[in-house]
Order: structure tokens, then C-alpha cells, then sequence
């Protein structure tokens, strides 16, 4: 008896897949390039998808200042002196422009106190 010879087929090649290679790069650098491109626009201002819009800026606020004025008034109050002849009040000295005798005027009256200051507002959530 003779053995059978196994002929087995003949092994093909295996064939290897070199598009997939330059596919992905190809791929990777128009993502790229689009996504560059669409954040250089957005950038801008200038967005495909809501338009112009309004672009967030900063406000800057200005600092608000609070100027306190102190008035101090010191009125010293002096009886005029009392002349022996008739009573009259002595007349301030002159200054020599005026031939008529100066005149006292009545002190100043103090000016009326302020009033006091409104009540804060409150919130419901205060």
C-alpha cells in the first residue's frame, strides 16, 4: 500500500492592508484642520451656528467712593458791653470807607439737624 501524498493547497501570500495607514492620517489631519479652522472663526467672532452674538466682555465697574465731610462750626456767643450813656451797644471800629456806624446783626441761627436716614430695604429671602 502506498501512503497518500497530502498535497495541500498551496498557502497564498497573505496580503496586508497598507491603506489603512495613510487613511487614518489622512483622516486625523482633516479633523484637525476643520476644528482649527472652526475655533479660528468662533474666535472671531464670527460662529457658522448662532451668528455674531454678542461677545462676552468685561464690565468694569467704577469704585464707588464715599467722601465724608465733617463741618465743624465753634460760634462763641459775648455780651456787648454796655456803654454808660443810654445804654447803646458800642459799634464795631471802623474801617474808615463808611461814614454811617457799623451795625451788629443777630448771630447765626444753627442749622436744623438732618433727618435720620430710611430704614434698609428687606428681601423675602433675608
Amino acid at each position: 500500500m502506498s501512503t497518500p501524498e497530502k498535497n495541500p493547497a498551496p498557502k497564498r501570500p497573505r496580503r496586508r492592508n497598507r491603506t489603512i495607514l495613510p487613511v487614518a492620517a489622512a483622516t486625523a489631519v482633516a479633523f484637525l484642520g476643520v476644528t482649527g479652522f472652526l475655533g479660528a472663526q468662533m474666535a472671531e467672532g464670527k460662529d457658522p451656528l448662532i451668528g455674531a452674538g454678542k461677545q462676552a466682555t468685561a464690565q468694569v465697574q467704577p469704585a464707588t467712593v464715599k467722601k465724608v465731610v465733617i463741618t465743624r462750626k465753634v460760634i462763641v456767643k459775648q455780651e456787648a458791653p454796655s456803654t454808660a450813656a443810654g445804654g447803646a451797644a458800642a459799634t464795631a471800629p471802623s474801617n474808615g470807607y463808611s461814614s454811617a456806624p457799623a451795625q451788629q446783626s443777630a448771630p447765626a441761627q444753627p442749622a436744623p439737624a438732618p433727618a435720620p436716614a430710611p430704614a434698609p430695604v428687606q428681601s423675602g429671602s433675608s
